[in-house]
Order: C-alpha cells, then sequence, then structure tokens
C-alpha cells in the first residue's frame, strides 16, 4: 500500500513537473506532426465604457397622438417613434420643426418605425405628425 502512494505522489509530481507554463509566452504542441504555436495572453482586461451611455427612448404614434407626448432625453440618446395606428390613415411621418428640421421620417406604415439620434442641445425639439397635421406635437426636451 506505501508503495502505491508512493508511485501516485511521483507520478503527480512528474505530470505538474510537465505541465506547460500559462504565464505568458508561447505554447507549442505537435499534431500529426504539424506544430502548433499559441501566444498566451496573460492579461486580458476589459474596459468599462467611458463616456456617458446613451439610452433609447420609444414614442409610440397612436389613433390619438404621440404617446408619451413629451420626453425628457441627453444629448446622444436616441428616440424611436413607432407607428401603432390601427384606424385609416395608417401612414405616419415625423417632422422636426425649426431648429430641430434634421429630423424627417418618410412616410411608413403602421408596425413600421423611425429613430434620430440626437447629437446637438436644442433646449425643446418641436415634433408633428406630418399626416394628422391637426395632431397636437411632441415635445423632446434635450438636456
Amino acid at each position: 500500500m506505501k508503495l502505491l502512494i508512493g508511485l501516485f505522489l511521483i507520478l503527480s509530481i512528474v505530470l505538474v513537473g510537465c505541465a506547460p507554463n500559462l504565464s505568458g509566452g508561447t505554447v507549442t504542441v505537435t499534431v500529426n506532426d504539424t506544430e502548433i504555436v499559441e501566444d498566451i495572453v496573460e492579461d486580458v482586461v476589459i474596459e468599462e465604457p467611458t463616456g456617458p451611455v446613451s439610452e433609447q427612448h420609444l414614442v409610440m404614434i397612436t389613433d390619438d397622438g404621440f404617446e408619451p407626448n413629451e420626453i425628457t432625453i441627453d444629448v446622444g440618446d436616441t428616440v424611436t417613434w413607432e407607428n401603432v395606428r390601427s384606424k385609416s390613415p395608417t401612414k405616419a411621418i415625423v417632422i422636426g420643426v425649426h431648429s430641430c428640421n434634421k429630423v424627417k421620417s418618410k412616410i411608413y406604415d403602421t408596425g413600421d418605425s423611425y429613430s434620430f439620434t440626437f447629437e446637438e442641445t436644442n433646449e425643446e425639439c418641436t415634433v408633428v405628425d406630418g399626416v394628422y397635421e391637426t395632431m397636437a406635437p411632441m415635445t423632446v426636451v434635450i438636456q
């Protein structure tokens, strides 16, 4: 029994001593007479974003208007207007007025959406629906 334990200890020491050093450098492995050399990565650092994280905001275009009809966002945030109308006409078009004239979608159907990322501070941006021109506008407040 002592002999068996002794052989086990010697075998364990030999196996640990033969194990590759994974603390840096390269590892060479031979497979079917082909030598494969791999670099060992010592420290992998995943960096967190350093700047502010932009957010996504959803506005529904309903039969009764924008829902919500006012939102407050930060510069760099994206607003998505989704057309969920069920009554005719079911089309929608999002148009920003005055200083927000870059906000302009194509005409789109129920189930479709339009997104815009606000890159500038305008304080307030008025958005209207070009199909229902009599519908109350919505306000995007950009901080």
